[in-house]
């Protein structure tokens, strides 16, 4: 008997094509650099703003992650991300934990973001080398500055 149609296309989509992998690091390695710039966010009242990076960072986050361990991933009504994490082999220690507490809405959220990105970074720059990081590190590198006014 013949395989069919959808036994093909099951097969075809087990085979994680290598290229797909770089091209969903590089979709995904964009990142609000919300460690430099924390404090000014209470001033100015930017919760929603605030849990609109952390939610976009984490889905950005799993979206490297998914790219380096060759994993089918989409953002859209994403669910059961414990399942999904536990099918990587290479990722940050506590992963779920660690994500889970910067989506919270807790005091360390933006600590724990810039180490899972820096963390996720590394990985991805040893995982695939041809990925170009200059603009991650760049955000990395970023620190709070306070302004100051001269008269």
């Amino acid at each position: 008997m013949a395989p069919s149609f959808f036994s093909l296309i099951a097969k075809g989509l087990r085979a994680y094509p290598e290229s797909l992998g770089l091209e969903m690091v590089r979709k995904h390695l964009a990142f609000q650099p919300l460690w430099a710039f924390e404090a000014r966010l209470k001033e100015r009242d930017g919760l929603l703003w605030r849990q609109q990076a952390l939610v976009e960072g984490a889905q950005n986050l799993l979206g490297v992650l998914a790219g380096v361990n060759h994993l089918y991933y989409s953002t859209f009504q994403f669910k059961r991300m414990g399942d999904f994490i536990s099918q990587m082999e290479h990722k940050p220690r506590q992963l779920y934990e660690r994500l889970t507490a910067m989506l919270s809405g807790s005091e360390a959220a933006s600590v724990i973001f810039h180490e899972l990105v820096e963390e996720v970074a590394d990985l991805a720059e040893r995982r695939m080398p041809d990925v170009d990081l200059t603009t991650v590190r760049r955000q990395l590198a970023r620190v709070e500055r306070s302004w100051q006014i001269s008269a």
